[in-house]
């Protein structure tokens, strides 16, 4: 029994500029009889302008978080099977104006990305996923001035390659379009070290040279030359394990690469880093909070 949901990026705006405080907080009801009755999502990424929701008041933002988080935590105890297309965008013409790309330029490297050759993907994926589960300690290093070193000793390395390869048991079985990316969660307390990144995003606020420091997993310094404001206030107005690093990802499709001279970033880009903090479930972090961003590296080794 199909049940299609739209999503209006319109409405959401006016609901989170305009209706009162106490419904942001309230998880939608519907949303989560939905969640608990189905056992198969297909999902279009319904972002259609990163920048729409720059504007809102931060502390509107993380209510709406807190809300959807009882949906998250639902979905996270259910044997889903689960596609999502868009890796986190799909381009349109706003994302194109955001990033300061031509449209036809991002619609062609992300449909070419969507159908890179599944063989290829899991090819080299499973060569990455083989290092990182004999390996035991990783180095992030950057010429712009990152250094991060991580342990992994025996934790899970999961391979995203475009296919659901068993049925779900107890927590959902998903997959990410465009495919392409090796993860895990790190050793608690074993992240040190500094993450340079020339330009960042915060749901749509633009973060110019942010540096961030990590001391056992833990974000202690947030720095950078535009907008570090709207990141330390995001955390102000989250909790839980908001500031603990959750996850580190290496992007492996062989069709989906960088733009020059663009900050268009996905994480199945080939050699692209990834990291995050706050909660990442599907790495399977232990982290609690109902936070979580992740950071581009590019150009990493």
């Amino acid at each position: 029994f199909p049940h299609m949901v739209l999503e209006s990026p319109a409405a959401q705006k006016r609901i989170l500029a305009e209706v009162p405080t106490q419904y942001l907080a309230t998880p939608n009801p519907m949303s989560l009889a939905e969640i608990k009755a189905i056992d198969v999502i297909i999902g279009l990424s319904p972002v259609q302008d990163p920048a729409s929701l720059a504007k809102i008041p931060e502390e509107r933002v993380a209510l709406t978080r807190k809300a959807a988080q009882a949906i998250t935590d639902v979905i996270y105890t259910r044997p889903l099977r689960t596609v999502n297309l868009g890796n986190p965008l799909m381009p349109t013409e706003a994302v194109a104006r955001f990033y300061g790309v031509p449209l036809a330029d991002l619609e062609a490297r992300f449909w070419e990305a969507v159908q890179a050759p599944h063989q290829e993907i899991e090819e080299k994926g499973m060569r990455v996923k083989g290092v990182f589960e004999s390996g035991r300690e990783v180095r992030i290093k950057t010429k712009a001035g990152t250094d991060l070193r991580l342990r992994l000793a025996g934790t899970k390395v999961g391979l995203s390659d475009g296919q659901i390869h068993k049925a779900p048991v107890d927590k959902p079985e998903q997959v990410w379009l465009p495919a392409g990316e090796v993860y895990t969660a790190p050793e608690v307390a074993s992240v040190n070290g500094t993450v340079v990144v020339p330009a960042a995003q915060y749901r749509g606020i633009k973060i110019k040279d942010l540096r961030l420091t990590f001391e056992n997993s833990r974000l202690t310094r947030i720095e950078a030359a535009q907008n570090a404001e709207a990141l330390k206030e995001a955390l102000a107005k989250s909790s839980g394990d908001k500031d603990l690093f959750s996850f580190v990802d290496l992007g492996v499709n062989p069709n989906s690469r960088t733009i020059k001279n663009s900050s268009y970033h996905t994480f199945e880009m080939s050699g692209m880093v990834t990291i995050g903090i706050g909660q990442a479930p599907w790495a399977e972090s232990p982290n609690k909070s109902e936070f979580a961003q992740e950071f581009f590296i590019p150009n990493a080794t």
